[in-house]
C-alpha cells in the first residue's frame, strides 16, 4: 500500500543459514533476516486486554494471564467491596507466590490490595493473576490490560517511623526546613576557655553535619562529641567521637561525619582537652581552640 512500509521477500534460503529466511524493507532498503518457523516479525500491541471475571468469595481469581513479550500488567479495582485481592506471579503456572504491586497515583509497594485502585505489576515472571485471599462482603470488580512497555511508577511520598534513623544511607531531616526544603542548620561558635570546655549544644537528638576545628597552638589538641543532653563529665562520660587537629592546622568537619551527619541520640555535647584518650582530662587554654560547628 503506498505511503506504507513494505516487506519484500528476497529470498528462500540464507546460504549461511539455511533455515532462515531474509526479506528486505521497501521504504529503507533494509534487509532482514528472521527465522522460518516465524518468518513475519511482529510487536506486542500495547493495552491488550485480560479476561477479569469478578470476584465475591475466598480464592476466586480475578484473572491470570501470561506476560511473555510484555512489561507487565496494569490492573484497576473497582467496587466497593471487604476484602483482600493478592497479587502473584508464577514461572510455571501452577506454583505462585506473592508479587510486589505499586499503585498508580502514589503509594509505597505492596502484594495486596485492600479497596478500589489503579496497580501496576512489574512482568517479572512468565505469569501473574490477582486471587482473593479474604473474603468478607461486596463483590470486586475492574479491568486488567498488558502493557508493552515496562512502567516504574515512583512513590510520591515514603513515610520514615519516627524512630528510624536511615535506610540505606538515606537520612531524614531533623529540625525544621527553609523556604526551599534544605535543612536549616544551626550554627555555634566555641572559644577555648582554660579548662577541659564541657559545653551542652542541644539538649535534645542531633546531627552534627559540618564545621571547622582549628587549633592555635604548637601541640595537638582534641574536640571529644558525646551523645548527652546535658554538660558531660568530661573524663568519665561515653565519648562518641574524637577529632585530633594538628598543630597551627584546621580539620573540616564534613569529610569526618560524612554526609548523613554525626547523629547523636541524646542531645550534642562536647569538650575540648589537651589528649586523645576518652578518659582524658588535660585543661587547655584560652583561645587555644576554635569550634565553628552547623547541626540540626
Amino acid at each position: 500500500m503506498e505511503g506504507q512500509a513494505l516487506m519484500a521477500k528476497v529470498a528462500d534460503q540464507d546460504p549461511v543459514r539455511p533455515a532462515s529466511l531474509a526479506f528486505r524493507n521497501a521504504a529503507t532498503g533494509d534487509a532482514i533476516i528472521v527465522d522460518s518457523t516465524n518468518p513475519i516479525p511482529t510487536t506486542r500491541s500495547d493495552g491488550a486486554a485480560v479476561a477479569f471475571t469478578n470476584g465475591s468469595s475466598l480464592n476466586a481469581i480475578l484473572f491470570s494471564t501470561s506476560t511473555g513479550g510484555y512489561g507487565g500488567v496494569a490492573v484497576q479495582l473497582t467496587g466497593a467491596w471487604t476484602a483482600t485481592v493478592t497479587f502473584q506471579s508464577s514461572m510455571d503456572n501452577t506454583n505462585w507466590n506473592t508479587v510486589e504491586s505499586v499503585a498508580l497515583g502514589g503509594g509505597i509497594g505492596a502484594t495486596s490490595a485492600t479497596g478500589a485502585g489503579q496497580f501496576w505489576i512489574s512482568g517479572h515472571a512468565l505469569y501473574v493473576r490477582a486471587i482473593l485471599t479474604a473474603y468478607t462482603s461486596g463483590t470486586v470488580g475492574g479491568t486488567a490490560v498488558l502493557r508493552a512497555a515496562t512502567i516504574d511508577p515512583i512513590a510520591t511520598s515514603v513515610t520514615v517511623a519516627a524512630s528510624t534513623n536511615a535506610i540505606g544511607g538515606v537520612y531524614p531531616t531533623l529540625g525544621a526546613t527553609s523556604a526551599n526544603g534544605t535543612p536549616a542548620f544551626s550554627g555555634t561558635r566555641i572559644t577555648s576557655a582554660a579548662s577541659t570546655n564541657a559545653t551542652s549544644v542541644k539538649a535534645t537528638a542531633g546531627r552534627v553535619c559540618g564545621g571547622h576545628l582549628t587549633n592555635t597552638t604548637a601541640s595537638l589538641k582534641y574536640v571529644h562529641f558525646y551523645s548527652l543532653a546535658t554538660v558531660p563529665t568530661v573524663g568519665s562520660s561515653t565519648v562518641m567521637l574524637t577529632v585530633a587537629i594538628p598543630p597551627n592546622g584546621a580539620v573540616p568537619l564534613e569529610p569526618i561525619v560524612g554526609v548523613g551527619g554525626l547523629f547523636l541520640a541524646a542531645g550534642i555535647a562536647l569538650s575540648i582537652t589537651g589528649g586523645f584518650a576518652d578518659s582524658d582530662t588535660t585543661a587547655v587554654a584560652a583561645g587555644d581552640v576554635l569550634v565553628s560547628l552547623l547541626y540540626l
